[in-house]
């Protein structure tokens, strides 16, 4: 679905690499019919088949190898790949209640071990970010999230927590424990003054977040606040030059050395989105 105004239901959305040999992508949900314009959600997005979904696609055959539905009805949008455990963790960020369906954001943990042709990948958990079972109360959605084989955990963003806008949340999930019938959600750092969008891990224990802020993931201490980085979509780690990288919202790329954690510069021209190729050295955004 192409028309801006509706963002929430379309994609393909967030990308991941599995095992080497997988593109893993978040999707929007099918539609039986068009979206109706009304101030009525339920009526709006009637013809939404709630069917928001995650697409397997071989590296091999470039061929789409399975679709796993995450039952959202609206996109699921960023995810992360945990090799330790063979869970890839998918948020739905925008759900709403429109009368069926999840009606609050939540996130999918999926079993990433290879399946047999035409069977699914199976679905290890679901889990409501409401502010129940030591998840946040994610009304502003939910962000980028990133593995570490440190702890063995993922670290979720999440931009507001609650009904006051300026604390936002990093939630820890462990998918080992979700194996085994356990709450995987650990623990939940909170961050005044931070609405963490993007997340990247730097060498020493940090989490650079799109805030602006570096946080050590063992106890949620804040390392540094870089205010020069804030306003920032997607964030990602540059290993070549051990720099974090920071696509901000109003068109320019912010850079902080992760091993002084001193702040570099700011580059205009670029997007919301950066990338780093540690082989060429390139910087993509």
């Amino acid at each position: 679905n192409s028309n801006p105004n509706f963002n929430d239901v379309s994609g393909p959305n967030g990308v991941t690499i599995v095992n080497h040999a997988e593109i893993w992508a978040g999707d929007a949900p099918t539609f039986s019919g068009p979206i109706v314009k009304s101030t009525n959600l339920a009526t709006a997005y009637a013809t939404d088949n709630c069917d928001s979904s995650v697409k397997v696609i071989s590296l091999i055959s470039l061929q789409v190898t399975d679709v796993v539905s995450t039952g959202g009805c609206f996109r699921a949008d960023e995810l992360g790949f945990d090799e330790d455990h063979q869970a890839v963790l998918i948020a739905n960020d925008a759900e709403q209640d429109i009368g069926k369906g999840p009606s609050v954001p939540f996130i999918t943990l999926i079993d990433t071990r290879p399946v047999a042709p035409g069977q699914h990948h199976a679905i290890i958990k679901k889990i409501t970010f409401d502010g129940t079972n030591g998840t946040a109360n994610a009304l502003g959605g939910i962000e980028q999230p990133v593995y570490s084989s440190e702890t063995g955990n993922f670290y979720v963003s999440v931009p507001q927590d609650g009904a006051d806008p300026t604390i936002g949340a990093v939630v820890v999930v462990n998918a080992g424990l979700a194996r085994l019938g356990d709450n995987p959600v650990i623990r939940k750092f909170d961050l005044k003054g931070c609405s963490p969008t993007g997340a990247t891990l730097g060498p020493n224990h940090e989490l650079f977040l799109g805030c602006g802020y570096v946080i050590d993931i063992r106890d949620g201490s804040v390392l540094a606040n870089f205010t020069q980085a804030a306003g920032c979509d997607e964030v990602n780690t540059d290993p070549a030059s051990n720099h974090f990288l920071c696509g901000q919202s109003a068109g320019a790329m912010a850079i902080v050395d992760d091993d002084t954690l001193q702040f570099d510069a700011s580059i205009k021209g670029f997007n919301r989105s950066i990338a780093a190729d540690p082989v060429t050295e390139r910087i993509l955004g």
